[in-house]
């Protein structure tokens, strides 16, 4: 099983997430990936592999590999961030669901008060 981490949000659950089932012998065969198109971001997550995009999330597939073994894929995103979340999100579940992996998304909406571009990126994405 994997669980992505996909903009800042979802690197920060992903992350937290592998530290908490870390000393788990039972959580040992899952696997954890931050995904983002901020170098700043990539560099701070430690502990777990982690994968650079482009703005317009080409390169997504380079996940793939990382999946070579995996049965499911867990996505956790905040889908309100338009510089991945939005973009990446879609292109990454839409590969792994191709590739046959039970695949579940868990994406956070923006609130109200984040503002009206971040709703209408997050609606348009889903």
């Amino acid at each position: 099983m994997a669980i992505a981490g996909v903009g800042v949000a979802g690197c920060r659950l992903a992350q937290h997430h592998q530290l908490s089932v870390a000393a788990s012998l039972k959580m040992s065969h899952m696997r954890h990936l931050a995904v983002h198109t901020d170098r700043d971001t990539i560099t701070r997550i430690q502990g777990m592999p982690a994968i650079l995009l482009n703005a317009d999330a080409w390169g997504v597939a380079a996940v793939m590999p990382w999946l070579a073994d995996c049965k499911a894929l867990y996505v956790l995103a905040d889908i309100g961030d338009w510089r991945v979340g939005s973009i990446a999100t879609p292109a990454l579940v839409r590969l792994a669901r191709e590739a046959g992996l039970h695949t579940v998304a868990l994406v956070g909406m923006p609130f109200e008060w984040e503002g009206e571009r971040r709703s209408t990126a997050a609606l348009h994405a889903l």
